[in-house]
Order: structure tokens, then C-alpha cells, then sequence
């Protein structure tokens, strides 16, 4: 009777144990699978914010005042049919449809970049965003325009062509991989935006997300073509 007593609290022991390791393992897939969800919500939601506030406010949208007409002089009083003009260019360009080029994954990091103390950046951040190593691919469908403007993704037909396929879209944009914090309330990622072959900036973004939406708070320009 004890034997079998002994025998039958061995067999609830190892079920007992298995029952903790099917617990155990649900609960770090459900953990790891929400922390996926939550990490590429926030991609997309800042992927989003960054492509709306450049496209809306792209650079193609500056204009000068044109020169005199050939034999003017220089002291050409411009007229206010020359201003309907530069307002009429710049209207037209606004409310035209873009196509907008995105490179088609989120590049990893080779080099280290640093924003000004004032900034307050969480340095673990930082820190986790130099060791991105991996590229991400970036799925169109699951960004939000603002606009009716086209999204495709940059190609290498586009890289081949003497303008950079700047005769076919009007903004090309490239997003490095996103560092989060563990809560998903602060983010560092770099974008680099192109207006046209020689005309463009690259920029690495300190990023909070107050009340449920992302907003930038600092900025570290990188370069300038």
C-alpha cells in the first residue's frame, strides 16, 4: 500500500512539474508575442508620423521669385501678377498627388551618433540603438497618408536611372531600424530624405509618446546634400 501510494506521488509530481513547464512556456510566447505586437504597432504609428510631416512639408515646396525678364535692370520693381504667380506654382505643387519612394527595409546601424545633453536621452536607449545589427523589411500597406499620395518602394530600377528615378517620384525616404524603450514610450530611429538627386538631409530623431501619441523631441541633423 505505501509502495503504491509512493508510486502514485511520483506520477502527480512529474504531472505536477510538466503542468508548470506548459505554464511557464505559455506565459514567456504570450509575453513575447504582445511585446511583438506592441513593437510594431509603435513602428508603424512613428513610421507614419515622420513620412506625414515631411511630405506635407517638402522642401519641393520652397520657391523663389523668378529673375527679371532678359534686359531688365536689376532694379525690377515686381509686380503682384509675379506674386499670383509664385502663389499659384506654390498652391498647384501643395495639392498635386506625390509619389512618394520608400527604401524597402528599415537599415541596421554601422556607425554612432549623439544628441546634445539638453536632449535628456535615455542612455540604455541609445546604447540598444547602436546594437540594431539586422535590417527589417518595411510593409507599405500597414503606413497611414494623410494624403491621397502613391507609396511604393524605392527600387533598384529607380537607383539605375541617370536622375535616381527623380523624374518618376518626388520624395524618397530611408528609415533605419527603431530602437524602443521597455514600455514603448520613448524611441530613437534616423531618416534620410531625398527631394532629388543632389537635394536632401539625413536626421537622427529622439522620440516620446505622450497620451497615446508619438511626438519628436529632439533632433540631431546629420548631413545635408
Amino acid at each position: 500500500m505505501i509502495i503504491l501510494n509512493s508510486k502514485e506521488m511520483n506520477v502527480n509530481n512529474r504531472l505536477f512539474k510538466i503542468f508548470c513547464l506548459f505554464v511557464l512556456f505559455n506565459l514567456y510566447y504570450s509575453c513575447k508575442y504582445n511585446n511583438n505586437k506592441d513593437e510594431e504597432e509603435n513602428t508603424y504609428q512613428i513610421l507614419s508620423l515622420l513620412l506625414n510631416e515631411y511630405t506635407a512639408n517638402s522642401k519641393k515646396l520652397t520657391f523663389t521669385i523668378p529673375p527679371p525678364p532678359n534686359g531688365t535692370k536689376s532694379k525690377y520693381n515686381f509686380s503682384v501678377k509675379d506674386s499670383l504667380s509664385l502663389y499659384k506654382r506654390f498652391y498647384e505643387e501643395t495639392i498635386k498627388q506625390k509619389v512618394i519612394a520608400l527604401e524597402s527595409k528599415m537599415f541596421e546601424m554601422n556607425e554612432k551618433y549623439y544628441f546634445k545633453e539638453d536632449c535628456n536621452v535615455n542612455q540604455k536607449l541609445l546604447q540598444s540603438f547602436f546594437n540594431l545589427k539586422h535590417s527589417k523589411n518595411i510593409n507599405l500597406d500597414k503606413i497611414v497618408l494623410h494624403k491621397k499620395d502613391s507609396l511604393i518602394y524605392y527600387t533598384d530600377n529607380h537607383r539605375k536611372m541617370q536622375t535616381r528615378g527623380f523624374d518618376e517620384i518626388d520624395i524618397c525616404l530611408n528609415f533605419s531600424r527603431i530602437s524602443f524603450d521597455r514600455n514603448h514610450k520613448q524611441a530613437i530611429l534616423i531618416l534620410g530624405i531625398s527631394y532629388s538627386k543632389l537635394n536632401g538631409f539625413s536626421a537622427m530623431y529622439f522620440l516620446e509618446k505622450r497620451k497615446g501619441n508619438w511626438y519628436i523631441k529632439c533632433v540631431k541633423e546629420l548631413g545635408i546634400s
